[in-house]
């Protein structure tokens, strides 16, 4: 069974599906919808940032190169709000290893050649590295 025949099965209300050349499912007006509790390994790229919005409030942003079952890397861009993920990840250099869980949203995005590449976006709750361990 194709990826495309799972995503009828599994998402029967919805008729338009298209597959990427590298085998992705596009479905951009669904992806919005949904948010997946996730759990994501990989490195740290470059530096967090601390920000402030305009209400005030405090956040912490960041990029995780992870690795794809194929070997490939995927961006995820992640958003921290608790001063306990904020600080952890403040903590981390370009490079480092951690584990971040929360709420993940898959997102889809065209390169400069036309091709749809995946993205995601997480709403970091924990975060868990060797920092923290005591193994560094």
């Amino acid at each position: 069974m194709t990826r495309v025949e799972r995503a009828k099965i599994a998402f029967p209300h919805q008729n338009a599906c298209e597959q990427s050349p590298d085998g992705i499912i596009v479905r951009p007006h669904q992806l919005k919808e949904f948010m997946i509790d996730a759990l994501i390994a990989g490195r740290l790229f470059g530096r967090p940032e601390e920000r402030s919005g305009q209400a005030g409030s405090v956040y912490v942003t960041c990029k995780v190169r992870a690795a794809t079952d194929d070997g490939d890397t995927i961006i995820c861009n992640v958003i921290a709000f608790h001063d306990d993920v904020r600080a952890s990840l403040l903590a981390l250099h370009d490079g480092d290893s951690l584990s971040l869980s929360g709420a993940l949203t898959p997102k889809v995005w065209t390169d400069k050649q036309g091709n749809a590449r995946p993205a995601l976006d997480l709403i970091a709750h924990a975060v868990q590295s060797v920092h923290q361990s005591g193994r560094e």
